[in-house]
């Protein structure tokens, strides 16, 4: 068989000898190493350095592949370059053997070209052959399937030969037959679970396809195309109970909160006017997202001194792109024995407050931002935990900007807390902040100090 692979020297010579070879009655084990490439073919099956010389046939009986630890000492018994010679017969290949194989620094390697699965028998040179094929051809590694190709880069056997799968006459189908968990065919050759122009190959918990060819769990909605990603599963939302709101008609529901009961994803549309939703959004024990159509901003505010979103019963809401905010009554969010996850969500200018964890809650933080009121704190932890990252949480007056009572977990990460209060702007002993910015210096890995927030002159804090 031909192909078109880069062969390394040891290989190159290995052939040239082995094809300039004539017949011999008898021929040795072809799985042994003065059939092959000598010290070349050693140095390949024991990348260890342990047995890199190549010992002829009778001279190491002990060894059935022919690789000693030891350079043979006499020419007769040492077949460095294989192609069936020894140096004794071939003293031309002494120069090559001593120059790379038998050297201190490390034993000969084979680049490029097809592997061997292990422990297969594959033929030897086959007798003199034209100077065209001896340059082109390689002896054939001796696979029956693919499962007996064990190298990553070339997983595939075709013609006896591992290759890789863009050499296989249906690459997908190929791979696919290997191992259905790797259909996929990459350009460099390997199987693997997807790539980006097949991301189709991931599903279920596992939709997205990593830079790793890996498919993994979403943790955007962006990630999941027409639906939005349950970050706390990895999967992507079923397309099939998509909702949407605009409350000035022209869809199908004019309530956050009647869209949230029929549908796991609700896409709200802003007013109007920047005018806002005027209802108190409740969900018990319902797992929903709650997204603002593409490039607008949705305002919510709560009625009658109740929040404008409250989670209870076990819910789990995920809210991105919508603003809570002017409740002149209550706090902005509340989450009670639930699981809250808001990104790129403003809380803010509610007069009980920004965002009030209870009951052994849990919320997650990510590119929001949160306010308090006068001397009421913006986020408020109650025997629950909280993951906070890339947020601003601003307290106003004397109330800081995090406040916690007997929390189960709080972590803080890359995140902004500033408070107008006297003291601090964290009231949170068991909080773990990290690379974060507040006025007074909090304990923590590459956290700042930057002193005094001025609200009339912002400079010593933003550039």
């Amino acid at each position: 068989m031909k192909i078109s692979n880069v062969i390394g020297p040891f290989q190159l010579l290995g052939l040239a000898l082995g094809f300039a070879a004539s017949c011999s009655p008898t021929r040795p084990n072809q799985r042994h190493c003065e059939v092959r490439d000598g010290d070349a073919f050693c140095a390949e099956k024991y990348g260890d350095g342990s047995r890199r010389f190549c010992s002829e046939s009778t001279c190491a009986l002990d060894s059935p592949d022919g690789c000693v630890a030891e350079r043979p000492p006499t020419d007769e018994c040492y077949a460095a370059c294989g192609g069936e010679k020894t140096l004794d017969q071939d003293p031309e290949c002494d120069a090559i053997a001593e120059g790379s194989s038998s050297s201190d620094s490390g034993s000969a390697t084979m680049t490029g070209g097809p592997t061997e699965p292990t422990g297969e028998t594959s033929t030897g040179p086959t007798g003199p052959t034209s100077d065209t094929e001896s340059s082109s051809s390689t002896t054939a590694s001796g696979c029956e399937e693919s499962s007996e190709c064990p190298d990553a880069a070339l997983p595939i056997c075709v013609d006896a030969v591992c290759v890789g799968c863009d050499a296989a006459a249906e690459p997908g189908d190929a791979c696919e037959a290997k191992d259905p968990n790797a259909p996929v065919c990459h350009e460099d050759g390997r199987c693997v679970a997807c790539t980006a122009a097949n991301p189709d190959a991931c599903g279920d918990a596992t939709p997205v396809c990593d830079a790793e060819n890996t498919c993994v769990g979403c943790s955007f909605h962006e990630q999941c195309s027409a639906t939005a990603c349950n970050i706390a599963t990895g999967a992507c939302f079923e397309d099939t109970c998509v909702a949407t709101v605009d409350g000035d008609g022209g869809a199908e529901y004019e309530d956050i909160g009647g869209a949230a009961m029929d549908g796991c994803v609700v896409i709200v549309h802003e007013l109007d006017g920047a005018l806002s939703y005027q209802e108190n959004v409740n969900l018990d024990g319902i797992t929903v997202a709650l997204l603002a159509a593409d490039g607008e901003a949705p305002i919510i505010v709560g009625l009658a001194g109740n929040p404008s979103l409250a989670l209870t019963g076990g819910a789990t809401a995920y809210v991105q792109g919508l603003a809570f905010r002017g409740n002149q009554m209550a706090v902005g969010i509340t989450a009670t024995a639930s699981s809250l996850y808001l990104d790129r969500t403003e809380v803010v200018g509610n007069t009980g407050g920004g965002i009030t964890l209870t009951g052994g809650a849990d919320g997650h933080l990510r590119n929001c931002f949160v306010g308090g009121f006068s001397d009421i704190v913006a986020m408020t932890v109650d025997e629950s935990s909280a993951d906070i990252l890339y947020t601003t949480l601003g307290g106003q007056f004397d109330a800081p900007a995090l406040a916690c009572t007997a929390p189960t977990a709080v972590t803080v990460r890359n995140s902004l807390l500033v408070s107008r209060a006297v003291t601090s702007d964290i009231d949170c002993d068991d909080a773990e902040v990290s690379y974060s910015a507040t006025e007074l210096l909090v304990p923590g890995m590459g956290n700042v100090a930057l002193g005094d927030m001025d609200m009339l002159d912002a400079t010593a804090w933003f550039a």
